[in-house]
């Protein structure tokens, strides 16, 4: 019998199934990019290895991050980043943005 996942309702918005911690695990290990892989393009210097940083906030070592782990992940990246970059991050905006990327509320 396989596992079924849970599912959350969202109030006038598509169910989307969540993923087990078996199953992320899984899609993790298929996927071989890496932050600092993904952001090889993007025109801006970090001070320290944002790969590194993932691991030091993924607390519960799923391999994402949840509300606060990626507060805190966002908030060290803005420490790290070229100072004209930082400026663009506001602290305050965090909790409208976040909710509005996390696709499944968890």
């Amino acid at each position: 019998m396989s596992q079924s996942s849970p599912t959350k309702a969202v109030k006038g918005k598509k169910v989307i199934p969540e993923k087990t911690k078996k199953q992320k695990l899984k899609v993790l290990a298929k996927n071989e990019n890496t932050l600092k892989s993904y952001l090889v393009n993007y025109n801006c210097s970090f001070s320290k290895d944002i790969d590194e940083l993932w691991v030091v906030h993924d607390r519960d070592k799923n391999g994402y991050l949840d509300k606060t782990e990626a507060k805190t992940f966002v908030s060290e990246i803005s420490q790290c980043i070229e100072r004209e970059r930082a400026n663009n991050y506001d602290a305050t905006k965090f909790d409208t943005l976040f909710d509005r990327f996390d696709e499944n509320k968890d």
